[in-house]
């Protein structure tokens, strides 16, 4: 048995559904019909609720793991691209930089840990103020593991 349901819409999206079912070739009942019911769904044991089949699950796991590889992707590119920055950095600096004579070693060491102390204390200041910003958190775990 057949059953007919009723559906209150406006002149818009009355106007929507014409559309569709046209371009489709579908009668605007036929169109509503398998909008509401996709082919990818089946009923329950209990025939009260739809459940996804079997294609439907499979289509929508494959959706969300390329959306979360793309997602990765796009950080892994940009990651790729601060190593790169990085290691011409690097480079650049050991090329004009000049060789430290033995009896200044240990003063510059002490020199050079100091200030990438300081350096490392303004990068987690600058991550503390972005980060609180954006999402109104204080409290920030840097990449090296230090609370910020």
């Amino acid at each position: 048995m057949r059953t007919k349901i009723t559906i209150y819409v406006t002149d818009q999206e009355l106007v929507g559904l014409k559309h569709e079912a046209a371009r489709r070739r579908l009668s605007i009942s036929r169109y509503a019909k398998e909008r509401l019911l996709p082919q990818d769904f089946e009923p329950s044991a209990e025939g009260r609720h739809a459940q996804p089949s079997p294609a439907a699950e499979k289509r929508l796991v494959e959706a969300v793991r390329g959306a979360v590889a793309g997602g990765n992707r796009s950080v892994l590119d940009q990651l790729s691209t601060v190593i790169v920055m990085l290691d011409q950095f690097a480079l650049s600096a050991l090329m004009h930089l000049a060789e430290i004579p033995e009896a200044q070693r240990e003063r510059a060491r002490a020199a050079a840990e100091r200030r990438h102390s300081e350096w490392q204390g303004r990068v987690t200041e600058l991550l503390r103020e972005l980060r609180a910003e954006a999402s109104g958190e204080e409290q920030v775990v840097v990449a090296n593991g230090a609370s910020a």
